[in-house]
């Protein structure tokens, strides 16, 4: 939980710590008259808790007379037979059965019902009144409507009729669209998620799912996480780089059209932000508006960026700046931030060499660059290619490992932008897995394209000469290899003479392409494309990784 950025709880009491204060509660409920003892055990009185004005079930009023829902939670087939007076009572106190952990109470040894520990436990920390009680919705009923029960009848005589204000009842998690259960076994540690994604990328997740509705866990989900955050970083890192040496008091700082649109998204955010969140906490919408305010920074960069080219003003900082500490203000109320609030960016503002080890670590690299390049100059046989490999291995290797990103722009100039190493690392490897796989690809279907047209020149190669293959039908042939004679001996007519030309000339065509492949390359043709054939193999290996 720790790693997943969630804070700490203020207590985490144990049921067997409070059995003095449950067996206290339970007494007291006896006493408001709305328990009643039977067999050893206490029972929940719902008819008599009605009687006093209460409402049973007012969490999930249909599922009251569901037995199966009841069984599920302790409140059905655990009494003795007549024990219950109605099938909709519960247990606050169970008789002690043997095995099972016991305490003394004044019905005898025995154990806390499922529901009063709750009820109990809560209110000997927070009192007589909840603001907000979470769980998932499938307790409801009747885990959380016998919770508000006992609690009601606890504090009856204070005339509470409402015990929590709000109920958060979360969505169950599921898997590809399954409900995560140990019996599909499809469920997932937390450890085994953060071997998948970053703690903020799980965060992302479930922040742009309803809190209240099914949540999915899978490549759906993960594509929006992840392009979501790309589309921050994306932001934050263009921000930087447009503010980053600018000098406020020599700067323009007139508003234009492009400005007054940025401040007004700006204020369309920050009311669309507060809306959504009292909308049912919809952080769905919130992160909706937050993007639609990044859009309007990334349009207004771009206009600005094309107006500084031509000789306009430059985006103005402050504007910018304004706008990414609100994003950042939002997304450290959903802990999303790394660092301070006040600091925009997902990691607390950091600059790019903004420590000491960063410095060096980019003055090493541009040390080994300069060495690189003066090393192909001085031998005298370096191309341009080896030099753009160079300026390639600074920005994809170097750079990355010292988390900055190196972006080359239209117009020749080169911006960087500080990033986590291990983003960069990530996408460098996607790259290359892509790469590779269009390798593998080409080199698939060259070999594909190579091995059936070696199979079809190898049975060509196979076949007969043409006068073999038409000896059966014609006995003598003229200088041309036209047959002249049918297969008795007998001069063929002019009709005779026609379709025995439409056979040579099938025979031949057939033949064509190894006769094509033999002129072109020799008797040794099909020996040079069964070793192509084979280079074609070890290079679609080498494509694979394999």
């Amino acid at each position: 939980m720790r790693r997943l950025g969630v804070r700490p709880c203020d207590a985490m009491p144990r049921v067997s710590e409070y059995i003095g204060e449950i067996v206290a509660y339970t007494e007291k409920i006896v006493a408001q008259g709305m328990a009643y003892e039977a067999g050893g055990s206490v029972y929940f009185d719902t008819a008599a808790f009605r009687a006093r004005g209460h409402v049973y079930g007012k969490l999930n009023p249909w599922a009251v007379g569901s037995a199966a829902l009841a069984a599920e939670g302790g409140g059905g087939g655990e009494a003795a037979a007549g024990e219950k007076r109605s099938a909709q009572d519960f247990a606050l106190w169970k008789a002690s059965k043997a095995g099972e952990p016991a305490w003394p109470s004044p019905w005898g040894q025995g154990r806390p019902g499922w529901h009063i520990e709750c009820s109990a436990m809560a209110s000997a920390i927070v009192g007589d009144s909840l603001d907000i009680h979470s769980g998932g919705h499938d307790l409801r009923f009747p885990h959380h409507t016998n919770e508000l029960a006992q609690a009601e009848a606890y504090y009856h005589d204070c005339g509470c009729t409402q015990w929590v204000d709000y109920f958060l009842h979360t969505g169950h998690l599921n898997i590809e669209g399954l409900k995560m259960s140990k019996s599909l076994k499809n469920f997932v540690t937390i450890r085994e998620a953060l071997e998948t994604f970053t703690a903020r990328q799980l965060r992302l997740m479930f922040l742009l799912q309803p809190w209240d509705k099914s949540m999915m866990y899978g490549a759906s989900a993960q594509h929006e996480m992840k392009a979501r955050e790309a589309l921050l970083r994306n932001f934050f890192s263009n921000v930087e780089v447009a503010t980053r040496a600018q000098d406020l008091s020599a700067s323009p700082t007139r508003f234009e059209a492009e400005e007054k649109a940025l401040l007004a998204a700006v204020g369309a955010c920050e009311a669309e932000v507060h809306a959504a969140l009292c909308d049912n906490v919809n952080t769905r919408a919130a992160m909706d508006a937050l993007s639609a305010l990044v859009a309007a920074a990334n349009r207004y960069l771009a206009a600005r960026e094309a107006s500084s080219n031509a000789g306009g003003p430059p985006a103005q900082a402050q504007l910018l700046r304004k706008a990414a500490a609100h994003v950042t203000r939002v997304l450290s109320v959903f802990g999303l931030v790394d660092g301070p609030a006040d600091r925009p960016g997902l990691d607390g503002g950091g600059g790019a060499a903004a420590s000491d080890d960063k410095f060096a670590g980019v003055m090493d690299c541009m040390a080994a660059f300069r060495d690189d390049v003066r090393a192909i100059a001085r031998g005298g046989k370096g191309t341009m290619g080896d030099v753009m490999g160079a300026c390639d291995s600074v920005r994809d290797v170097a750079l990355v490992n010292l988390g900055i990103r190196l972006e080359d722009r239209a117009s020749g100039k080169a911006v960087w932008k500080a990033e986590d190493p291990e983003v960069l690392r990530a996408e460098a490897e996607e790259r290359d897995r892509q790469a590779r796989e269009a390798r593998a690809k080409k080199a698939r279907g060259a070999l594909e394209r190579r091995e059936a047209e070696l199979a079809k020149l190898t049975k060509l190669a196979e076949l007969p000469s043409v006068a073999e293959a038409l000896s059966d039908r014609y006995s003598r042939f003229d200088p041309s290899g036209e047959p002249t004679h049918d297969a008795a001996g007998a001069e063929l007519d002019d009709k005779g003479r026609k379709a025995a030309r439409k056979a040579l000339e099938k025979e031949r065509k057939a033949r064509a392409p190894l006769l094509r492949a033999l002129e072109k390359d020799g008797e040794g043709a099909l020996a040079a494309m069964a070793a192509e054939v084979e280079e074609l193999r070890a290079e679609l290996a080498r494509a694979l990784g394999a």
